[in-house]
């Protein structure tokens, strides 16, 4: 590229970023957890243990994401009221990429004509459907409701209110697939209808001053949550409806180990009423499709509905599997096997990725075209440098291309120490013609390089919009005849 060019190149880049932070634009931000503690910490019964509940979730989000993908709130006493509580999930500050977390922890019942809701001492009731409501209403990539309240049936004396319409940090595995990647929305709740959620027993201790005080543990369902957290961060092969199920037995297993005979229910202080056998945590809406993140192949890949594969939903580069730079995946692409292993989903891929040698053979089918493919791939940490297997003498361009409505192919990704970065042809770089040939599809640039001498005369668009015609000299130093280069 001419030397005028690439100085006026960098001269626009300089303006187009002053512009850029003129008008105030930051660069996005990476997704986050946001969590809002819907808890009574407050009451006489179970403040205490709610307590210990937000502080056992507050360092299980530090342990699995760090503070800085990681944020909790808990409202104040003035905010516990109905308005007040969906005030506070309309209000949170978080980003449309963010997932929102809402931990109910409060005195509840089950109505049978509208459902589980909170008893709110006079300032109530809230239903679970308007918490999921207005959890779905913020739009967030991610909504969660783990719902901590008891479901005895008690009938509301009126026929109940109607939910509104529906509208660097190396994180842990699970955590990054359950609130950094999954889309979607998830309702937990930590009992069926009819059922008490339980808090566990407390205990007297003897400090070193000789004084008897009592040990709160916290609630059954809320201790199961985080410890299930705690023992699988790092398993790769586990979406919500795994953990969900996970919790589920871990409340049972603490219930029986506790109330072996089942939870003795009485009126008050007097005779025996009945005896709840267990207490059944589990979902209440369908299981999002969840997302698997393999830092050797490093790609993002989620369930595709049915199909016996998974789809590209995130490409990341720079990360330690830097796949999303020399392989060029897009988001819509999918991945049907690993070494000829079948991917049917995404704890398919991340066993098939983690259990790779140092290459691997990655095929699917590509979202532009809808071609297959088959790629020959060195894996992050697998002894070679990631990237396409090495085949001389073919031209190596170094970007992904795709048609632009405007006319030619559109630089959307370019690969490190490639030709075009070497001759500065950034993201929304247009190319019109090669070696007088117009470029219209990606067949057509490639047989543009099989057929490319020393150098090539390209024609084009920079990404600010002035027309350029160059001769550049492209490198010849990859290509597996198997391998798919946009």
């Amino acid at each position: 590229m001419a030397l005028g060019t690439m100085i006026r190149r960098w001269a626009m880049g300089l303006l187009a970023a002053a512009a850029t932070l003129g008008a105030g634009r930051a660069e996005a931000a990476p997704p986050m957890l946001r969590v809002l503690v819907v808890g009574d910490r407050w009451d006489a019964d179970v403040g205490e243990d709610v307590k210990v509940d937000v502080d056992s979730v507050d360092q299980v989000f530090q342990f699995g994401l760090g503070r800085d993908r990681f944020r909790m709130r808990a409202i104040e006493r003035f905010e516990f009221t109905r308005d007040g509580i969906l005030r506070a999930i309309a209000g949170e500050r978080v980003d449309p990429d963010d997932a929102l977390m809402v931990l109910v922890m409060a005195h509840g019942a089950f109505d049978p004509r509208s459902g589980a809701y909170l008893e709110l001492d006079g300032r109530g009731p809230l239903f679970a459907s308007e918490l999921a409501a207005a959890i779905r209403a913020r739009g967030n990539r991610l909504g969660v409701l783990m719902y901590e309240s008891c479901q005895r049936v008690r009938p509301l004396p009126f026929p109940g209110v109607a939910a509104p319409a529906a509208p660097a940090l190396v994180e842990k595995p699970l955590f990054r697939t359950l609130f950094l990647e999954s889309r979607g929305f998830v309702e937990m709740h930590a009992a069926k209808p009819g059922e008490l959620a339980v808090c566990l027993p407390s205990h007297e201790i003897q400090d070193e001053r000789g004084v008897h005080r009592l040990v709160h543990n916290g609630s059954l369902f809320m201790q199961s949550f985080v410890n299930v957290l705690w023992m699988n961060a790092a398993r790769r092969d586990a979406g919500w409806r795994t953990v969900a199920e996970m919790i589920g037995d871990d409340v049972r297993q603490r219930f029986a180990d506790k109330w072996p005979t089942g939870l003795e229910i009485r009126a008050g202080f007097g005779p025996l009423v009945r005896r709840q056998p267990t207490q059944s945590a589990g979902l209440r809406s369908p299981a999002p499709a969840w997302a698997s993140y393999s830092t050797r192949v490093g790609l993002t890949v989620e369930e595709t509905g049915g199909e016996a594969e998974v789809v590209v939903t995130r490409v990341h580069p720079g990360g330690p599997g830097v796949v999303g730079l020399t392989v060029p995946f897009f988001p819509g692409d999918t991945i049907a096997a690993i070494d000829g292993k079948p991917i049917r989903d995404p704890a398919d891929f991340a066993r098939a990725a983690a259990a790779a040698g140092p290459r691997a053979v990655v095929q699917g089918r590509q979202i532009q075209d809808g071609k297959d493919y088959s790629i020959d791939l060195a894996l992050a940490d697998g002894g070679g440098a990631p990237g396409l297997k090495m085949d001389r003498g073919k031209v190596f361009f170094g970007t992904s291309l795709v048609p632009d409505a405007r006319g030619g192919l559109r630089v959307v990704m370019k690969v490190p120490g490639s030709t075009a970065e070497a001759n500065n042809y950034v993201e929304d770089t247009r190319i019109l013609e090669v070696d007088g040939r117009p470029m219209r599809s990606r067949e057509d640039f490639d047989r543009a390089m099989r057929d490319a001498g020393v150098q090539i005369r390209v024609k084009g668009v920079t990404y600010w919009g002035e027309p350029f015609t160059e001769t550049i000299t492209v490198r010849r130093d990859v290509g597996s005849p198997t391998a798919r280069v946009r």
